[in-house]
């Protein structure tokens, strides 16, 4: 099973600047952005430059990795408050994330700006509950570097791997999640697509604030197939796109699409 994504975007409005992100309270837990590589997934990725249209396209392949787990009693599998949790073949819990993140090639950063590429697979999914609770791939696309990724940290919210929006928060880099512009006179998120939402409740240590546009959400995690775009920002700056493959994992999934960097 083979997972294509082809990506277009304009090379001039691509390019955000990252000093204002804080450094200091860094994690180096090794591992903590997962395996850093993506062998496991026979990954690929070419560019294509239209020097006309002053535009980029960028094909990414990956082949699912069939000794990734796949809870087959979700209820028991995936519920995090019952200890000791149920553990997978390869040793973790079944809701235990499995990242893997791979540096593009100097030539892709030069153009894009993306330092590199994460495939993380989740295999009880992730909040929202009964959205994207379903196994799935996250194709996170870099802007900032891994170190900049391992001081993205914030007090967490008791018993769930998120920021905690119900107090504030203590440290620079915390409050850095929670720092969203928007546009003059309206809720909506600048930098982000027309109707994309920022929610407090999907801040993610290591990753960022999630958006998307509701609307395009999968009505449910059962009924879920069609990829999801999700952008992600941190101190007013954009630092990645990301594309949600579902599929339930075990079916071919095709997607060509295209996104305009705001």
């Amino acid at each position: 099973m083979r997972f294509i994504l082809s990506t277009s975007l304009s090379l001039l409005t691509l390019f955000a600047k990252t000093s204002a992100l804080g450094l200091n309270n860094c994690d180096g837990t090794d591992g903590i952005l997962g395996a850093a590589s993506l062998d496991r997934y026979d990954y690929s990725i070419d560019m294509d430059i239209d020097k006309d249209n002053c535009a980029y396209s960028l094909d990414f392949t990956f082949q699912h990795d069939e000794t990734l787990p796949i809870p087959d009693d979700p209820a028991v599998q995936c519920d995090p408050s019952i200890v000791p949790p149920a553990l997978a073949p390869d040793g973790a819990p079944y809701f235990a994330f499995r990242w893997s993140y791979e540096k593009v090639p100097d030539q892709i950063a030069a153009a894009t700006g993306i330092d590199h590429i994460s495939i993380d697979f989740n295999p009880c999914g992730h909040p929202p509950l009964n959205v994207f609770t379903a196994p799935h791939y996250d194709f996170h696309m870099y802007r900032v570097d891994e170190q900049q990724r391992r001081c993205m940290t914030c007090d967490l919210l008791p018993g769930a791997p998120i920021c905690n929006f119900l107090a504030p928060q203590t440290t620079l880099n915390g409050r850095g999640f929670f720092n969203v512009n928007t546009m003059l006179g309206s809720n909506q998120p600048s930098n982000m697509p027309n109707g994309f939402v920022v929610p407090a409740s999907d801040m993610v240590p290591h990753m960022g604030g999630h958006a998307w546009d509701p609307d395009q959400q999968p009505a449910d995690a059962m009924s879920w197939m069609e990829p999801v775009w999700v952008r992600k920002k941190r101190f007013a700056l954009l630092i990645f796109t990301v594309n949600i493959f579902c599929c339930n994992v075990h079916d071919l999934c095709t997607h060509l699409g295209s996104i305009a960097a705001i």
